[in-house]
């Protein structure tokens, strides 16, 4: 049961660097300040709780929770990457288009 709450303890604190990072390399202060407070906060109660069977609780909720932030970026990151790289598309394909040909004027 420790090697159990000592693996989830350290998911929990490696998925909210990873999320801090995401909030840093995004230029959002405020959500990377939150997640810092809340990673601080959820070793405060894991520390404090007794029972292996609330820090088993409290970890996995908190780990669920980080991973929905972390797929809801994931999921924004994708989509300003594709329409990033869909606006590059449709610029090449202009560019490089084949153009119809002229009719001959003279006959």
């Amino acid at each position: 049961m420790k090697a159990l709450m000592l693996l989830l303890n350290l998911a929990c604190i490696g998925s909210a660097v990873f999320l801090m990072w995401i909030c840093y390399k995004r230029e959002q202060k405020f959500y990377l300040s939150a997640t810092a407070i809340s990673a601080i906060f959820y070793q405060l109660l894991y520390i404090e709780l007794s029972p292996a069977y609330s820090s088993l609780i409290i970890s996995i909720t908190y780990l669920g929770l980080l991973w929905t932030l972390i797929k809801a970026y994931s999921n924004l990151i994708n989509k300003e990457y594709n329409d990033k790289l869909l606006e590059t598309m449709k610029a090449d394909l202009k560019k490089y288009a084949v153009k119809p040909k002229r009719p001959n004027s003279r006959r």
